[in-house]
């Protein structure tokens, strides 16, 4: 029944700071897809950016932030973007963790977003599951 996923809501306290943060920290491509309407873009998928006031029917019944988890996989060394983390100010929880992917085991690091949402940036260790 199901294929694959399109996309997800990441609510946010500020659009604007949450294009920022994971624009120039992170790297990731943002588009406006509408009038006002935000997304972060990866391959296929994408994360809609929704602030309290965001008008979207239907949207979830609650509106919280710092409640997600998310991870992104990396081809860039995880030493790599820790130095770009902590140069921009980011504190890491935990670094080079392995952890079980959905396909590849990952050595993972671990950080808050703004919002308080977790943020796990992983590297696939190319050993099939």
């Amino acid at each position: 029944m199901i294929k694959s996923l399109d996309h997800f809501v990441l609510h946010t306290s500020s659009i604007e700071k949450t294009v920022k943060f994971y624009s120039e920290i992170l790297g990731l491509k943002i588009v406006e897809f509408a009038e006002g309407r935000f997304c972060i873009k990866i391959g296929n998928q994408k994360i809609n950016l929704h602030e309290k006031e965001t008008i979207a029917i239907p949207k979830a019944k609650e509106f919280k932030i710092g409640v997600m988890d998310l991870c992104f996989i990396s081809d860039v060394p995880l030493c790599e973007i820790k130095d770009k983390l902590e140069s921009n100010g980011v504190e890491l929880l935990m670094y080079n963790v392995p952890r079980t992917g959905s396909n590849f085991p990952l050595k993972s690091l671990y950080f808050y977003d703004f919002d308080g949402n977790l943020i796990e940036i992983s590297n696939e260790v190319k050993e099939k599951l």
